[in-house]
């Protein structure tokens, strides 16, 4: 046998063995350890549960439906196929998609309409609202992405 046959025949049995012993741990410890993942994955959903009730009663829902609504607007983009976005932290009060709002300036307010609402959190399903703290980007419907600028807001009068 010659030389460079001898260092293949070696790979060759290595990666044998290598690979057996992968399939041997796999088969005596795998059980043990998804055992653990499942007890790991419980907890982990149980405290996402925990920290979404949380974030709802913080979010105080009902005392948010008394107040006007009122956004500060940081950001304003263009997202092709959906016009003018702006993006900010909801100040008071709740918006809802579709709602008519004002888009309050330094020389004056515009009526526009509120398009899809997209929540930045993970801790509840987005339902086409918008509450107090929640951080939002909000697509606006009868205005052009010039004639809005950072630091306007978006507001609207409570309606419940």
């Amino acid at each position: 046998m010659t030389d460079m046959a001898g260092r293949i025949l070696f790979h060759i049995i290595m990666a044998t063995l290598t690979v057996g012993c992968i399939l041997l741990l796999e088969k005596l410890i795998g059980p043990f350890f998804r055992k653990i993942g499942d007890r790991l994955g419980a907890v982990l959903f149980r405290k996402r549960r925990e920290r979404a009730r949380e974030y709802l009663e913080r979010l105080n829902i009902a005392e948010c439906l008394q107040e006007d609504f009122c956004m500060p607007i940081d950001e304003v983009v263009t997202v092709a196929g959906v016009g003018t976005v702006v993006v900010g932290t909801v100040e008071s009060g709740v918006c809802r998609e579709g709602e008519q709002v004002y888009l309050e300036q330094e020389d004056g307010r515009r009526e526009i309409t509120l398009g899809q609402i997209d929540l930045e959190t993970l801790l509840r399903r987005p339902d086409g609202k918008a509450y107090r703290t929640e951080h939002i980007a909000v697509s606006l419907t009868g205005v052009s992405q010039g004639l809005v600028k950072a630091g306007s807001r978006v507001i609207a009068k409570n309606r419940e």
